[in-house]
């Protein structure tokens, strides 16, 4: 007797529980991961040594709030499970969405496919809070304006104010009102009960807000969040900045058009080869056509993957263009669908869009936000039969008329490439991909001795060359002393809870006007000179401390890196210890006292 694996609902949920759960042992990132952990130490501990780069409250609340309850007991591996609970949520969310329109079945193994392309990092951060955030507000405004309730749309709102503090972008998320201006037209919705329905969305908007600067007010953050704030306007102006107004708006037209042609080449792709495969007459070849192809692709991908190359991208705006075209069918009503339909559909798009605002990676950023909008497109591929695009036009008293027709056996092939190709795809990116760790998980298997990172592994030379700067650094610093680590080794403040002496974790990220005032500030508060630890190559490489661009002593004195070299001079700093990768410089006073 055939079991089909994929039949049973209670397994495929068994296969989406168990998946992520897979992942969160082996990596260990030293830059964007320590940023995280490292806040959400120090935020109820002291938040004024976090607070050079702080503009995702809610998100360091949340965060510190589960660090301060298993922080110490689980550490890295307990914040990367916290993720994996919050993409647990957001699963959850969308099952609830999605659920009268779409078959059981079929949608659980969407929302598993989406699980599988999404697996790229599940700290628990911004990127997976806002996602969820949005999806709750999603989930609460279809809720309400389907069934009048207006309590549900003033939900949604709230949920909305609150995502603003979860990462400051997310302020675009207010727009999610226009979810009730297409409800409306498409359902003729009398004004008065319309203007309720937006009323309720921007009441429960304007009260989170509200109730968040309270709660800012009470907990002592006031003062750090609008320092924070202010700083958004030299950001944006900062016209060779990556975050700056120009930047973001010009990243944001590359990727719609970027988007556009993905989705020419994708839908052309599809429609092409199926034509050509049926007209292959022998078996043989007309499977080997299939077969080797999707091997090839699949080889060159993962070589290409392994060699340190972002091919992902190419992924993401591939299945990102795809997700795009079939959500505009169904809002178009080009493939026809209910009224109620097309407001998810419409939402879904809003979601996949709009958490990508604001980062310099564009659309790449969406893998995080697929949760509605992959399942949708994925019920659309697997239960197409038959495609006709008719044309028909006139002109004068000419007309003509064309059409193209994929019959049911080439939409067969159409679904089944398709999704063969992007699991395959996928599940070689999950497997090759950790966050800035050795993309070989069989050479994953070397943990450090390290309370906070219990559970975790990595590839040996990281290991090694970690296990003997913490054991080095024993005896200089203790926890609760100000660290000057940099190079984007955040990381190491949270291993050894030590507190950022310059107010951020990545202080050569501030601009240098920033980095003096903070070094003269630091000077003044400051009880004595910090221990410094810096990385002698680039930890934003993967491979690193093995294979990584090396940091060479001309641009100690560039930039930001120069400003801090002059402090270093000028305060009789001496090397005092260095491996492979790291050094640890000592103050003088604090050198002789060693050496004695």
């Amino acid at each position: 007797m055939k079991i089909n694996v994929f039949s049973s609902p209670k397994i495929i949920t068994t296969l989406i529980i168990i998946f992520p759960l897979l992942f969160i042992w082996q990596g260990l990132d030293f830059s964007d991961t320590g940023y995280f952990l490292s806040i959400y130490q120090q935020i109820f501990n002291d938040p004024e040594s976090v607070s050079g780069r702080n503009l995702s409250w809610l998100t360091n609340i949340i965060g510190g709030i589960w660090v301060s309850l298993f922080g110490d007991s689980l550490g890295l591996l307990g914040v990367n499970f916290a993720g994996v609970l919050t993409v647990y949520l957001s699963l959850w969310f969308s099952y609830l969405i999605l659920k009268p329109y779409i078959d059981k079945r079929i949608l659980l193994l969407g929302l598993f496919f989406t699980l599988i392309f999404a697996k790229w990092w599940y700290l628990l951060s911004y990127y997976n809070l806002s996602a969820l955030f949005f999806i709750m507000s999603a989930f609460f405004i279809t809720c309400g304006l389907k069934s009048s309730k207006y309590w549900q749309i003033a939900l949604s709102g709230f949920i909305m104010g609150l995502n603003i503090f979860v990462r400051l972008p997310n302020i675009i998320g207010f727009l999610l009102i226009f979810v009730i201006m297409l409800f409306a037209i498409l359902n003729k919705i009398k004004l008065k009960k319309q203007i309720m329905q937006l009323g309720s969305f921007i009441f429960g908007y304007i009260i989170s807000i509200l109730l968040a600067f309270f709660a800012i007010k009470i907990m002592g953050h006031y003062n750090i969040v609008i320092d924070n704030f202010k700083k958004i306007i030299p950001l944006l102006a900062d016209a060779p900045g990556q975050h700056s107004f120009n930047s973001l708006t010009r990243i944001f037209y590359i990727e719609i058009l970027k988007t556009i042609t993905f989705a020419m080449i994708t839908i052309s792709s599809m429609l092409l080869v199926p034509k050509l495969l049926i007209r292959t007459k022998n078996r043989y070849v007309y499977y080997s056509l299939i077969i080797l192809p999707i091997i090839t692709i699949s080889l060159l991908y993962a070589y290409v993957m392994w060699s340190g190359f972002c091919i992902n991208k190419f992924l993401v705006f591939f299945v990102f263009s795809l997700l795009f075209t079939i959500l505009v069918l169904y809002i178009t009503n080009i493939e026809k669908s209910n009224n109620e339909f097309r407001m998810i559909a419409f939402t879904a798009l809003l979601v996949l869009i709009f958490p990508t605002i604001g980062s310099s990676s564009g659309f790449f950023m969406s893998v995080n936000s697929m949760w509605l909008a992959f399942p949708i497109a994925f019920s659309y591929i697997w239960g197409l039969k038959e495609l006709k695009i008719e044309l028909n036009t006139k002109h004068y008293t000419n007309s003509s008329y064309s059409s193209f027709e994929l019959a049911q056996k080439e939409t067969s092939l159409i679904r089944k490439i398709s999704i063969i190709l992007i699991a395959l795809l996928s599940l070689i990116s999950a497997f090759i991909f950790t966050v800035r760790d050795f993309p070989n998980r069989f050479e994953m298997r070397y943990s450090i001795k390290n309370p906070r990172l219990m559970g975790i592994f990595t590839n040996k030379e990281r290991a090694r060359v970690v296990q003997e700067l913490l054991n080095e650094l024993e005896n200089y610093v203790k926890e609760d002393d100000y660290l000057l680590a940099y190079e984007a080794i955040s990381t190491l403040y949270f291993l050894t809870k030590t507190r950022p002496y310059l107010y951020s974790t990545q202080p050569l990220f501030y601009q240098q006007s920033q980095l003096r005032k903070y070094l003269d500030k630091a000077i003044k508060e400051r009880p004595y000179f910090p221990v410094i630890v810096r990385a002698k190559g680039s930890v934003w490489d993967p491979k690193w401390p093995v294979k990584c661009d090396m940091i060479k002593s001309d641009d100690r004195n560039i930039g930001n890196r120069g400003i801090l070299e002059e402090f270093i001079k000028t305060n009789g700093y001496y090397l005092k210890w260095e491996n492979d990768f790291f050094e640890i410089l000592l103050p003088k006073q604090k050198y002789q006292a060693q050496t004695n």
